[in-house]
């Protein structure tokens, strides 16, 4: 299973070595952020932008079964695309 995490990560390196990091986030946006020392991936549901960052609430999937919404913070966010 770590496995996968690691893959995860040297791809994210690997894209924003390439293209650069990606900083425009809003709803409907699919991202890879870390939560708890996991690699995770979601979708911005609303993002509350701040003077020294922005903190966006992601639904993401948990393993077992069912949805939950998270806090997460922009640093917290490895890569992310806008689907518009």
């Amino acid at each position: 299973m770590y496995v996968h995490y690691r893959e995860a990560a040297a791809a994210v390196a690997g894209m924003q070595e390439t293209y650069g990091p990606l900083t425009r986030r809003n709803s409907g946006s699919s991202v890879l952020f870390w939560l708890k020392g996991d690699l995770c991936r979601g979708h911005v549901m609303s993002v509350e932008r701040g003077v020294t960052g922005d903190v966006y609430s992601v639904r993401r999937h948990v393993v077992g079964g069912g949805t939950e919404v998270v806090e997460v913070k922009e640093k917290a966010i490895v890569f992310g695309r806008d689907n518009a």
